[in-house]
């Protein structure tokens, strides 16, 4: 029989690889859903609509960058943790409050401002002349902004 000091270790051993992988799964899903809306907002900022982007969109985004993240906890404490049990009851689970959809959904609300801000400076930060020189070539604004535009604002590692 082994100890019981064994058995308490092994169990804070097993306890903490479940927290990683929550942990793992946690920044996948905010990932998923945060990055491709704040990438398609800084196109639209920067390429699609710059008049309206820069005069109003932009305005709006740097204005949520600025709340602490104590109020998006509390927002997401009060409003997401019941929304997402309601959900749960309706389609017949049963969601807890430490869900990780909750916490993910609340993180991914938090980053989208300053993931969009920063991928706003980092489209309008390509040359013009990239831009121009895709065009000369034939290319539509689709693929210009595709092949050029994004590819250039990307980090290089």
């Amino acid at each position: 029989m082994e100890p019981a000091s064994a058995r308490r270790e092994r169990h804070a051993h097993r306890r903490r690889a479940a927290d990683d992988r929550g942990f793992v799964r946690g920044h996948v899903a905010v990932d998923r859903s945060a990055l491709p809306i704040a990438i398609g907002s800084a196109i639209f900022v920067v390429e699609v609509a710059p008049r309206f982007g820069r005069k109003v969109f932009q305005p709006l985004v740097e204005l949520l960058v600025g709340i602490p993240s104590v109020v998006y906890g509390l927002l997401g404490l009060t409003i997401i943790v019941a929304w997402t049990r309601n959900m749960g009851d309706l389609m017949g689970q049963n969601i807890t409050d430490t869900a990780y959809s909750p916490a993910s959904i609340v993180l991914a609300v938090m980053i989208l401002p300053t993931v969009t801000s920063l991928s706003i400076d980092a489209l309008a930060a390509v040359p013009a002349g990239y831009r121009e020189g895709s065009y000369a070539l034939g290319c539509t604004r689709w693929q210009t902004v595709w092949n050029v535009v994004l590819r250039s604002a990307a980090p290089r590692s």
